[in-house]
């Protein structure tokens, strides 16, 4: 598994580097589920996505997300491919404006899956999101309620310097069909040169009849 997770992130970080247009968005968070970040505001991200694995075709995805005022983040992206294009997906964040910026509890309210075509992409998604800084790491804990799939999400994060740049190693877990079976992960977000952040983990369904999966993401920040 591990030689199968470095090999395949490899090969998807070789082909984000020649194929940087496909780009992908989805709600700030750590690897499968939102957190109370935001995009800072008047800053645009662009971020190209490949989900693979064992008896799974690769799937690409593309889109943004824009911080619009401090506190608020909106986005739109959408499945690429010549078969099963689209549909484009809203999301949007509100991040509730208690304490100041080195208040350690922040709260969160937020919407995903916004789309015409429920019957592909599912139900409309809104949640709840709570995150505490303990040391030496920080908590995120929420609730998706989600028709016929709501459930509990949570996970960890710690940033630390490494080569001069920021490297964020994070968990996360949360419950699927409707609170009957579990998605796990752990991964890692690292900053590159040139506005580029790098993103990968691997994810680890109890569904049996579900494979592990490799994500690797490619963000381009950009700041007016």
């Amino acid at each position: 598994m591990y030689k199968y997770y470095c090999g395949l992130s490899f090969v998807i970080w070789v082909l984000f580097v020649f194929c940087v247009h496909d780009l992908y968005a989805s709600p700030s968070g750590l690897n499968n589920i939102p957190t109370t970040d935001v995009v800072q505001e008047r800053v645009l991200v662009f971020q190209s996505w490949i989900n693979a694995g064992k008896e799974k075709v690769p799937e690409y995805y593309s889109g943004f997300k824009y911080g619009v005022i401090k506190g608020v983040e909106i986005g739109v992206d959408g499945k690429l491919g010549s078969r099963n294009a689209g549909p484009a997906t809203g999301q949007v964040k509100y991040q509730f404006p208690f304490g100041d910026k080195n208040f350690k509890f922040k709260s969160l309210a937020g919407v995903e899956n916004i789309s015409s075509n429920s019957k592909r992409v599912g139900k409309i998604n809104p949640y709840v999101a709570f995150s505490y800084q303990l040391e030496p790491f920080r908590t995120h804990l929420g609730y998706n309620f989600q028709n016929h799939n709501n459930g509990v999400f949570a996970g960890a994060d710690k940033t630390f310097q490494l080569f001069g740049r920021a490297l964020t190693l994070r968990t996360d877990i949360k419950q699927t069909k409707d609170g009957h079976e579990v998605l796990g992960s752990f991964g890692f977000a690292y900053a590159l040169p040139w506005n580029f952040v790098f993103e990968n983990w691997a994810s680890f369904p109890s569904e049996s009849k579900l494979h592990e999966s490799v994500t690797a993401k490619l963000d381009y920040v950009i700041k007016f």
